[in-house]
């Protein structure tokens, strides 16, 4: 009876790595690294990045993408797609979020995907070149939003980001 209990449970175990191994990768706006430049524009609503209200500028956030395909078993999650959720209430706001994969050894970065907002819009995505697969072996990744907002009454606002 042990030995079929033991079974059981090695058996359930061993079903639940192939849900795990299929993990994408995705951020909220608020876990962005805000660039120094960008310190007295912002503002972090619960998980979205927003630029203050009675300020107008440009914001720039950065976020490392980390490989979360197969608990890092592989280097090459088949990955294809990214999203942007994000707020872009008219002509003077928007939001842009780039996907680049850097050159472990020559730190030149590529751009391999890139998303811009459209008015009144709060979900887009794009490609990833497919010429430029996701390669940890060789490359390092990250995202670069920016949020610009003109007028007083605009309201761009990254919510999430996502690649999968």
């Amino acid at each position: 009876m042990k030995t079929v209990i033991r079974m059981a449970m090695l058996s359930l175990l061993l079903s639940a790595v192939p849900a795990f191994a299929q993990m994408d990768w995705s951020a909220v706006g608020s876990t962005g690294v805000i660039d120094e430049t960008s310190t007295p524009l912002y503002e972090f609503n619960g998980p979205s990045l927003n630029l203050r209200p009675a300020q107008v500028g440009v914001a720039v956030a950065r976020y490392q993408v980390n490989n979360t395909f197969g608990s890092g078993f592989t280097k090459m999650p088949p990955w294809t797609t990214m999203l942007m959720a994000y707020n872009d209430n008219g002509p003077g706001a928007f939001v842009r979020a780039r996907l680049f994969r850097v050159n472990i050894c020559t730190r030149v970065p590529e751009l391999i995907c890139e998303i811009r907002s459209q008015d009144n819009t709060n979900c887009d995505k794009c490609q990833i070149d497919p010429a430029r697969p996701i390669d940890f072996n060789s490359y390092v990744y990250y995202i670069e939003a920016d949020l610009t907002k003109n007028t007083p009454q605009d309201f761009p606002a990254l919510h999430h980001l996502a690649i999968f």
